[in-house]
């Protein structure tokens, strides 16, 4: 079985999607995936696309993984430190050219 990782935001668009088909047929929506879409939403930066996008982007830049492109686009680190703090956790240690062209392109979307 393969791992399939999405960001916030298209976790928020799949959520979306379902609370919409479930409103279209009329059926009852459980208030758990209502709580888990109100959650998401407040964590979510950029639309679905956008960060699909992002991914690719921050995947090719560093050679990371899906993982961890999508950890960095849900985080969206402002500065080194946080970049390199989320990049720890995976003890990952990037070129510092590397780490600024990432800041400078998630500031830019």
């Amino acid at each position: 079985m393969k791992i399939k990782y999405v960001t916030f935001s298209e976790a928020q668009d799949i959520l979306h999607r379902h609370l919409n088909e479930k409103g279209k047929r009329e059926e009852s929506v459980d208030d758990i995936t209502v709580k888990e879409y109100n959650y998401i939403s407040l964590f979510t930066r950029l639309d679905a696309e956008s960060a699909r996008k992002a991914v690719k982007e921050i995947m090719q830049m560093g050679d990371f993984s899906e993982e961890v492109a999508v950890k960095i686009v849900d985080l969206m680190p402002r500065d080194l430190e946080q970049l390199r703090s989320v990049l720890n956790t995976y003890k990952l240690t990037p070129d510092e050219n590397v780490l600024n062209n990432i800041l400078e392109y998630i500031a830019s979307v």
